[in-house]
């Protein structure tokens, strides 16, 4: 006995439907993976571009927009970790912020490999003598003092790392001894303003004269400072890369 089958209807074959429910069971489980990457990829993109940014800003002189941009570049420190802390050491030597460009520093030298250790060193000594020639024009002498001091003592510690820079410890070396000397001085005429004023008590200054005497007084330190010290350059100061 035979089978009589019926004829194949190609019409009630819906081939666009079908194609659009692969489609979004493709999209479905594809969605996620393109957003494990597209993150993955921002990840890894976004210490290049910030510190790229960073460095734009800083040749400008916008120091507040550099740091944020640094800060951005923090969410990816996987494969050097030393050179955040670098590139914040410099923006925080140009913006006068030497204290924190010291402790910056300090966590670079530690993350980094031998073989850039010397050029972190190098900025930090460069940046605590900057941080004295600043504490020196206000006429603190003995801040200017502690930072001279410990930019010896790194370049002297660390003598293989400055065979580049010959005349350095020299400069630093007659900085100190020059704020050393004005701490001296500063001290001993505040020892002796006190014994004249106690001896004065009877007739003492107006406020006026004071005034006139502490203007006078520090016009000629600032020039004295000036004509017998050269500072140190910011222009020897890195830049974030």
């Amino acid at each position: 006995m035979s089978v009589q089958r019926r004829p194949y209807d190609m019409a009630q074959l819906d081939t666009e439907a079908t194609r659009r429910h692969k489609r979004k069971r493709f999209l479905l489980w594809s969605t996620p993976l393109t957003l494990i990457l597209l993150c993955a990829a921002a990840w890894c993109l976004a210490p290049f571009v910030a510190t790229t940014v960073a460095r734009s800003d800083a040749d400008a002189g916008r120091y507040d927009s550099a740091v944020t941009w640094l800060t951005i570049a923090s969410v990816n420190q996987a494969t050097e970790p030393y050179k955040l802390a670098f590139n914040q050491g410099i923006i925080a030597t140009h913006r006068h912020d030497f204290e924190a460009a010291a402790k910056y520093f300090r966590q670079a030298i530690v993350r980094a490999p031998s073989s850039e250790q010397c050029l972190i060193r190098v900025q930090d000594v460069l940046s605590s003598e900057l941080g004295g020639d600043a504490m020196s024009a206000r006429l603190q002498h003995q801040q200017a003092v502690q930072y001279y001091t410990k930019a010896l003592s790194d370049l002297t510690t660390h003598a293989s790392c400055f065979t580049a820079y010959h005349s350095l410890k020299n400069r630093i070396t007659d900085k100190l001894t020059a704020a050393t000397n004005d701490l001296k001085k500063q001290l001993y005429q505040d020892q002796d303003q006190t014994i004249t004023a106690s001896r004065n008590d009877a007739t003492p200054p107006t406020n006026q004269q004071m005034r006139t005497l502490e203007a006078l007084q520090q016009e000629g330190r600032v020039r004295q400072q000036a004509e017998g010290r050269r500072g140190g350059d910011i222009s020897e100061v890195e830049k974030p890369w």
